[in-house]
């Protein structure tokens, strides 16, 4: 009843202003109503441009992300891959597998080939990297080429340096093979 009460009140105070000044009370309350209502448009109006850029940013994150997990995936196989092959040549070095290929090539390198490195990869504990220098004799472009696709096919070894150096219409090969192996750990007792 109260609320009955107070909007009869009003109408009654309206009813009696003179027409002027209800005109004004009027256009009052209409520009009023349009502000409040533009405002609630422009607010929900905003409030769905922001959710539809965060969609766009969340499914630009989500290819992204699949993408990452796909190259993480393959990387994965990859190293799994590259595990199987070092376990099962782990007892090969990168000399006997460069004397039984300077054998099959029928070639004979120049120098003290037979000397071997071993250095640490950075940041990884688990391998390292077995390098073996060799120079050949003077021989033919095509010669060389043979020996680096026998070399590639293998995956055996890594090509880390090729220098080739001409002497008169031959070329001379200096060439740095590497090989990643496991760390021998020794356990403390």
């Amino acid at each position: 009843m109260k609320y009955l009460q107070f909007i009869k009140n009003i109408v009654d105070l309206y009813v009696s202003y003179n027409s002027q000044k209800r005109l004004y009370m009027l256009l009052c309350t209409g520009a009023i109503s349009v502000c409040l209502v533009g405002g609630l448009v422009w607010y929900i109006s905003d409030s769905a441009n922001i959710i539809i850029q965060n969609i766009r940013q969340i499914q630009r994150l989500k290819t992204e992300n699949a993408l990452l997990i796909g190259r993480y995936e393959a990387a994965q196989e990859q190293e799994q891959k590259f595990i199987e092959q070092i376990n099962q040549r782990k007892d090969m070095s990168i000399k006997t597998y460069f004397e039984k290929f300077i054998k099959e090539q029928n070639l004979s390198p120049e120098g003290n080939w037979a000397e071997t490195e071993k250095n640490p990869i950075p940041d990884n504990d688990l391998f390292e990297e077995e390098i073996l220098r060799a120079s050949f004799k003077p021989m033919t472009a095509q010669a060389i080429v043979k020996i680096l696709e026998t070399i590639d096919k293998e995956n055996i070894v890594e090509v880390s340096s090729v220098v080739l150096k001409k002497q008169d219409s031959l070329i001379l090969l200096d060439l740095v093979l590497a090989m990643k192996r496991f760390k021998k750990v020794i356990e403390e007792a």
